[in-house]
């Protein structure tokens, strides 16, 4: 996977904080795409334990999402999207997981 769909991650999660009604979670996901778009800009890739540290925290908006009915279905789905893009970005990455 390459630096665009880290990209891709990062505005599928701004997609969702724009579109989210509860604030404290849309400032998660403000910050969590902001460090997908560093990433994504950065010359040396990420190593394993960080893509598993933020895709804990996609993981947890996402419960977030699907416990809360405040949030919008566009931004649950956003989230859910931007997991899979991980999940396919961490399978190319060289080293084990």
């Amino acid at each position: 996977m390459a630096d665009e769909d880290l990209r891709e991650v990062s505005e599928l999660l701004t997609m969702a904080a724009e579109n989210i009604l509860d604030s404290d979670a849309e400032t998660r996901l403000d910050d969590l795409a902001d460090q997908f778009e560093r990433i994504a800009e950065a010359e040396r890739g990420p190593d394993h334990g960080r893509m598993v540290r933020l895709q804990r925290a996609i993981d947890e908006l996402q419960d977030t999402a699907s416990d809360q009915a405040q949030m919008a279905l566009i931004a649950a789905r956003a989230i859910e999207d931007a997991d899979e893009e991980l999940v396919s970005y961490r399978e190319e990455m060289d080293g084990e997981i």
